[in-house]
C-alpha cells in the first residue's frame, strides 16, 4: 500500500521500547562449530509503542492513527529518540560535515546515509526520511570544505532522502566527496500481528492498556549485496531491449532466435551498491546475433554466441564505483 508522510505521536514514541536487529542464519554443525550467514546489509528496526502509552488521551490518539493507517496497510514515520540524527551521539543537533555519502562520481543525485563505526569495521545506513528543514550539505568545490547553501547549491527530497546538486554546481560537485547531516525519522508499519486486531482493554472508567503495539521498519527499495537472493534467472528470448535488475535474479540469459541482437540493461550503478560480487553471469545461449550487456548507456560487456561472463563491482582509485566484467 502506500506511505503517509505523517509522523508517530512523539509523546508515545519517547516512552517506546526497541532498536535494530539484523537477521543471520546460524547452523551449528557436528563439530560444534557455526557457519554463520548475514542475510541483511542493514539492520531493520523494531518497536514497541505500547510502553509509551500513559493516558487514556493516548490511547485514544492511538487508536485514530491505526485507523487512519488502515491498520498495516500504510507506513508512517517514527521518531527513535535514541538515534535521530547523524551526529556523532545520535541526539545532537546535526552539522554539515556529519556524514561523508561518497564521492559523487556520476549524475546529479547522492543518497543521504550514516555511518555506524566500531574497531575499524563501517555499517552504512540509508537515511530515507530526513526531517524538513534539518538537512545541511557541504563539499569541496574548489575552494575548501565548505556548507553549500539549499536551493542554490542542492536540494532534497525528504521523502527518499536523495540529495540532488543544483545544475549551476555540478561541475564543482562532480568527482568530490559529498557531506551532510540532518534529523530523521524511520519509515515503520504496524506490525501483522495488529492487522485483523488492536489489542485495547479498558482498565478503569478514565485508563486504558494495550498489551502489545508492534512497529516495524520498512526497508527501502534498493537492493544490496547481501539483501537479496543469489538464486533466480531470467531468460530473454525476444529481440530488442530489455532491462533486468537485482529482482530479476543473478543469472541472465540472452537467447534471441537467428541473427536477432538483444541490449539488456542491468541498474545504474551507486553508491548505495556494496563492492564485490559477482552481481551477475550474462549467457548468450540464442542465435548467431549480439547479445549486448549495457549500464547507464554505456556497453558493458558484447558477447557472441555460447559466451558467458560474470559482472562484479569494482571501485576505482578515484573513488568511482563501475561494473568490472571477468569472462
Amino acid at each position: 500500500m502506500g506511505f503517509h508522510e505523517t509522523q508517530f505521536p512523539t509523546d508515545i514514541s519517547y516512552g517506546s521500547r526497541g532498536g535494530p536487529g539484523f537477521s543471520t542464519n546460524i547452523g551449528t554443525l557436528d563439530s560444534g562449530h557455526e557457519i554463520r550467514t548475514a542475510r541483511w546489509s542493514q539492520a531493520r528496526h523494531r518497536y514497541d509503542a505500547a510502553y509509551g502509552i500513559r493516558t487514556l488521551t493516548q490511547m485514544n490518539t492511538v487508536l485514530e492513527f491505526y485507523h487512519a493507517r488502515q491498520g498495516p496497510a500504510h507506513g508512517f514515520r517514527w521518531k527513535d529518540f535514541l538515534d535521530f540524527t547523524t551526529n556523532a551521539d545520535h541526539r545532537s543537533e546535526p552539522a554539515w560535515n556529519d556524514q561523508d555519502l561518497g564521492i559523487l562520481s556520476s549524475g546529479d543525485q547522492i543518497q543521504l546515509r550514516k555511518a555506524y563505526t566500531s574497531g575499524g569495521t563501517t555499517q552504512y545506513r540509508d537515511l530515507l526520511k530526513p526531517v524538513s528543514g534539518t538537512v545541511v550539505v557541504g563539499w569541496d568545490d574548489g575552494g575548501g570544505l565548505s556548507e553549500k547553501t539549499e536551493t542554490a547549491d542542492w536540494s532534497v527530497d525528504t521523502t527518499t532522502g536523495i540529495i540532488t546538486i543544483a545544475s549551476g554546481s555540478l561541475a564543482g560537485a562532480t568527482g568530490k566527496t559529498i557531506y551532510a547531516g540532518c534529523e530523521f525519522d524511520v519509515p515503520v508499519r504496524f506490525g501483522e500481528e495488529l492487522d485483523e486486531n488492536l489489542p485495547v482493554a479498558i482498565a478503569a472508567y478514565d485508563s486504558g492498556m494495550i498489551s502489545s503495539l508492534p512497529i516495524v521498519e520498512i526497508k527501502g527499495a534498493t537492493a544490496h549485496a547481501t539483501d537479496y537472493n543469489y538464486g533466480g534467472a531470467t531468460r530473454y528470448t525476444a529481440a530488442g531491449a530489455h532491462s533486468h535488475s537485482i529482482a530479476d535474479g543473478r543469472l541472465i540469459v540472452g537467447a534471441p532466435s537467428g541473427t536477432d541482437n538483444q541490449e539488456i540493461t542491468i541498474p545504474t550503478v551507486t553508491n548505495n551498491h556494496q563492492l564485490g560480487g559477482p552481481y551477475f553471469y550474462a549467457l548468450h545461449a540464442g542465435g548467431s546475433g549480439t547479445v549486448t550487456i549495457k549500464s547507464n548507456g554505456a556497453t558493458v560487456k558484447a558477447l557472441a554466441t555460447n559466451e558467458c561472463c560474470a559482472i562484479h563491482m569494482t571501485i576505482d582509485s578515484g573513488g568511482s564505483r563501475e561494473w568490472t566484467v571477468w569472462g
